[in-house]
């Protein structure tokens, strides 16, 4: 057996993979994770600050971590080649019993039921001559495994006899474990090098659940120690074997490779190869080619980014709401409650990306990939079907075989019948073509014909609008924005990305790209049905670019306004009471003017928080700035009051009699914070509430002690826009319209090929017309009588026939 047979082996790949799940659960043992941090920080030469940063190249630290991973593979390979070797001096089955029971005897003492005391020692070589940094990373690495091969001494013993137990065991094989082994221990020190400003949460989690590793990997390796021992390991290597041993030699080494002596040269064949053939990188990427233009292999791409859906439906995106997201990396929300799933579990979809799938690399990995798969399907589909569509319909042979066959007599010579069977077709919109004599393949005049090509044309713009989707979708995705933006009448805003909430900008789509024009809400009016629900809202806006085009729109819903190429949605409405805080006397500068927007609550009552002051120093106009703490107010407006069993309601929808109930808070508010002035409220207190007052308009009241006073002025109205710049909808259109234009030809269309051929018969021609379908037979049956029919009564009956 060669090297690559034997590394391809189900044996040892089996043995691999016990091997590299080992190698994970030593990494997660107690002498191990404790130390990543210093080891990431001498091999790297980064403080522990710059790591925890997240500010340090990556590149730099999956360097050092590659580097110091093949620095402690080299020992554990040495020990791999010198323990396999043993193989030559234990053959026999009652060897493998021996080494079998062996494993699983390490593999107990890895779970610590076993006093193994010998094999959990560590021996530290430790050499302040090594630099730091990636440089040192490498003869770093060997230290690390010289010194800590004892520590981890249950695992790796256990492994390296595995390579020993393993029927047909070899040098090379134990070496291939070992460094397997290596792998499996190293590739978390990489993973953790890169990722670990965000892996803080696993660390630790790793340092609580080491135990609880250590004991599942011991179990794992008594499992499997007992499987050698009892002979189920070979039963379940010989099940295993057929599912990888299917490959069939792609190139031949021409010093190495033997082929098939020619017949009578004497010489035997040689023997089959035991295993597979390891195919070179030029065929791997043909094979991986192959693979991917599978209209199979796009659908599961296409399962894949349903999937991501799922993710990003589940998890909180942070493009969308930035705020929970951060909750959910802190573990508490802004009153210092528990939120999300953890900081452990967080920092993991972090790490994978789920809370930007959008913008994840594995995300736009599957994008592309699904453009190539359908690029690479659909363009031989294409040329193949080009092909088929030139090609004139091919002649028929044997057609007395057909089921679908008629014989028809008419007193029109050969020719003048053909001429006339083929008006016939062409009627039908059949694509025909007349064989001579000489052509034929029955030897006698053909008229071929065929019809249905449209079903796979249909198929063909039917796949085709899925690409054309995609393409849409990807262009919206990469150069579209978002963003709402709510404005009291009279009040406007300009295109910025300051000027939204909520922004949602494309990866492509820069600062730059924003038009710059200016909005402005005219005037808003709503309308009611008898029962109360809005029956119809207008909001009437200008729209000026800065350049003298100012355009007057009206928005409703369902009807957006455009300019710039730039969509306003009606989104939402609202109550914005007037509110206006000045000194007590109404002498100086309010302190505090605004319409306020709420929103919608019960029983046509509207209801907000609003920042007021977010404190430090206020000039009142005296020349004397006073200190004045943080200050919001809690809003609860009923718009047409009244009174009903002794509570405050709102009578109708409309502002008539509108009366404002406020809560003035003071105090440390967090209000510095960004985040809606409503998310604040759970954290403050009842001690925190300085006054209760009642507004109505026109009628000031005095507030903290009659240091100020608070006035309800006017009662606005406020409209909320969606504005959107969305380039790939006309993409989206014509996907749609290539889908229905591709379903219908896929649905009624189907191939179907006919033969009219002709032969002299006593007193005139004998006509034969047979025909056979490749697909929907039934409706061929149906359809082929009808055909005949038409036929008949095109060619004239001789006397006697019809």
């Amino acid at each position: 057996m060669g090297v690559a047979e034997l590394i391809t082996d189900a044996n040892v790949l089996l043995a691999a993979a016990v091997a590299f799940a080992a190698g994970v659960v030593s990494f997660a043992s107690p002498c191990v994770v404790p130390l990543v941090p210093g080891y990431l920080s001498y091999m790297t030469g980064l403080s522990g600050a710059e790591l925890r940063s997240g500010g340090a190249s990556r590149l730099r630290i999956a360097g050092g971590g590659v580097l110091f991973t093949l620095g402690f593979a080299v020992p554990f390979t040495l020990l791999g080649l010198t323990a396999a070797r043993l193989q030559y001096l234990l053959e026999g089955r009652t060897w493998q019993v021996v080494l079998g029971l062996a494993v699983a005897l390490f593999g107990i003492a890895s779970t610590g039921l076993l006093p193994f005391d010998v094999l959990n020692r560590e021996r530290r070589v430790t050499d302040t001559a090594i630099d730091r940094g990636l440089l040192g990373a490498l003869p770093l690495g060997f230290v690390f495994g010289v010194g800590w091969t004892p520590c981890i001494g249950p695992s790796l013993a256990a492994i390296l006899t595995l390579a020993t137990a393993s029927s047909g065991g070899s040098a090379v094989r134990g070496a291939v474990l070992a460094f397997v082994y290596a792998l499996g221990l190293g590739l978390p020190f990489v993973v953790l090098g890169v990722l670990f400003h965000a892996a803080n949460g696993t660390m630790g989690f790793l340092r609580r659940n080491a135990r609880a590793f250590q004991v599942g990997g011991g179990v794992l390796l008594t499992i499997v120690g007992l499987a050698i021992a009892t002979g189920l390991w070979n039963q379940v290597v010989a099940a295993l074997r057929p599912l990888i041993g299917g490959f069939e030699t792609v190139l031949r080494d021409p010093m190495t490779d033997t082929i098939d002596a020619p017949a009578g040269t004497g010489r035997p064949a040689p023997p089959p190869r035991r295993g597979p053939v390891v195919i070179g990188p030029v065929d791997a990427l043909r094979l991986a080619w192959r693979r991917l233009r599978r209209m199979s292999t796009a659908l599961l791409l296409l399962f894949g980014l349903a999937v991501s859906s799922v993710i990003g439906t589940l998890v909180p995106q942070e493009p969308v709401i930035a705020e929970t997201v951060a909750e959910w990396r802190a573990g508490v929300d802004a009153a210092g409650d528990p939120v999300g799933p953890g900081t452990a579990v967080a920092s993991v979809l972090d790490a994978l990306g789920f809370f930007d799938v959008f913008g994840s690399w594995w995300f736009l990995t599957l994008v592309t990939l699904l453009f190539v798969s359908l690029t690479g399907c659909l363009l031989p589909r294409y040329r193949a079907f080009a092909t088929v569509v030139r090609r004139p319909p091919a002649g028929g042979r044997n057609l007395d075989r057909l089921s679908s066959r008629e014989v028809l007599t008419t007193t029109l010579p050969p020719a003048a019948a053909l001429a006339a069977a083929d008006r016939v077709l062409r009627r039908r919109h059949w694509r025909r073509r007349l064989l001579g004599a000489a052509d034929s393949p029955t030897g006698t005049p053909q008229l071929a014909a065929e019809r249905g090509h449209w079903r796979e044309g249909g198929s063909l713009v039917f796949h085709t609008a899925f690409y054309v989707l995609l393409v849409g979708v990807l262009v919206g995705q990469l150069w579209g924005f978002t963003g709402q933006v709510n404005l009291v009448e009279g009040a406007g805003f300009v295109d910025t990305r300051l000027s939204y909430e909520a922004p949602r900008a494309g990866r492509l789509f820069g600062l730059d790209d924003h038009r710059a024009f200016r909005t402005t809400l005219e005037d808003f009016t709503v309308r009611y049905h008898p029962n109360g629900v809005e029956s119809d809202f207008v909001s009437t806006v200008t729209l000026d670019d800065g350049r003298g085009t100012v355009d007057r729109q009206e928005i409703r819903v369902n009807h957006p306004g455009l300019f710039a190429s730039t969509k306003l949605y009606q989104l939402r409405w609202g109550m914005a009471p007037r509110v206006v805080i000045r000194p007590a006397g109404g002498e100086g500068e309010p302190f505090y003017e605004r319409s306020i927007p709420l929103g919608a609550g019960p029983g046509w009552t509207w209801n907000g928080v609003e920042r007021v002051f977010a404190g430090g120093r206020w000039d009142d106009g005296s020349g004397e700035p006073r200190e004045l703490p943080q200050m919001a107010v809690d809003l609860a407006l009923v718009p047409d009051a009244g009174e009903r069993d002794g509570q405050i309601i709102s009578r109708t929808p409309n502002p008539d009699n509108p009366v404002l109930f406020a809560n003035l808070y003071l105090g440390d508010l967090d209000l510095d914070r960004n985040v809606p002035a409503s998310a604040l409220v759970p954290g403050w207190g009842p001690e925190q509430v300085a006054d209760q007052v009642v507004l109505r308009p026109g009628e000031p009241v005095g507030v903290l002690g009659g240091a100020f006073e608070m006035e309800l002025v006017d009662v606005d109205q406020w409209s909320g826009f969606q504005v959107s710049r969305q380039p790939g909808r006309e993409l989206l259109l014509a996907a749609g319209v290539l889908v229905l234009a591709g379903l219908i030809p896929s649905l009624y269309s189907y191939r179907r090929r006919l033969w009219i051929t002709v032969r002299a018969a006593a007193g005139g021609t004998e006509v034969v017309v047979a025909g056979v379908a490749l697909q929907r037979r039934d409706a061929f049956d149906e359809d082929f009588p009808g055909i005949v029919a038409d036929l008949r009564r095109a060619l004239p009956p001789m006397e006697g026939h019809r």
